[in-house]
């Protein structure tokens, strides 16, 4: 039976004031362009709106907390806190002093997202797994092996992925609040079509995209009715 785990990435608009360590110059442009009207397109409390509608719809889910802005709320067991590193930096990219300030573990997290899930570089594949075993994380969000600014990876549905004493969960397929209806149908199908796998298919999504919770209830609600079918579980990162 296919596992379904959902992500939030909660940092906020701090990925605004960042250059993208892949973005060509087209896509800088653009980056700019979004930094200028981002309180317009996006919302800097859209946290609140994901974290009430999991409350209220008791959906297991796991938000990946930047430190900077977030700290753990006091909440039911299906909801997992997880860390997002403290500044959202490429991490792949930093010197171990720089990882392991980002990585530390304030908030005594079981589960990790690296920012722009930069944590296997080809040059040195286990560096920043071994660093983050240090700090005791159990789960760590991945999306397989960057060659330095180069975005090598891709999604995938796969089982639990052994790294040392930690589980890697591949990121499958993801969804923001401004999705259009055409992309979350097409995610919806996705993951009826990959029911029949012994897999974990995990989402993530942004916490600034969402300006309202229209999107997240729709993907709610078809979660739903395949559990209650017994064709999915649906579970956080901590315990999937």
């Amino acid at each position: 039976m296919l596992k379904f785990c959902l992500v939030i990435d909660s940092e906020r608009f701090i990925s605004f004031g960042q250059i993208n360590p892949r973005w060509n110059s087209w896509d800088k442009i653009k980056g700019k362009i979004n930094s200028v009207v981002k309180r317009f397109r996006y919302n800097y409390d859209g946290f609140n709106i994901i974290y009430r509608s999991v409350l209220e719809n008791k959906f297991p889910a796991t938000f990946m907390l930047v430190g900077k802005f977030f700290k753990p709320i006091n909440s039911p067991d299906f909801i997992d806190w997880g860390y997002h590193t403290h500044n959202h930096l490429p991490l792949t990219l930093l010197d171990d002093e720089k990882v392991k300030r980002e990585i530390k573990n304030i908030y005594k997290a079981k589960s990790f997202c690296p920012p722009l899930w930069m944590v296997e570089s080809e040059r040195n594949p286990n560096r920043i797994f071994k660093m983050l075993e240090k700090e005791s994380y159990k789960r760590v969000i991945y999306k397989g092996e960057d060659r330095e600014h180069a975005n090598k990876n891709n999604f995938a549905i796969n089982p639990l992925i052994r790294r040392g004493k930690l589980d890697l969960i591949h990121v499958s397929n993801t969804f923001e609040g401004n999705s259009s209806k055409k992309y979350m149908s097409l995610l919806f199908k996705d993951i009826a079509d990959n029911l029949e796998k012994d897999a974990v298919y995990c989402v993530c999504t942004h916490d600034f995209t969402h300006k309202n919770s229209h999107n997240l209830l729709k993907l709610i609600s078809f979660l739903r009715r395949l559990e209650r079918d017994k064709k999915i579980k649906i579970s956080n990162v901590k315990n999937v």
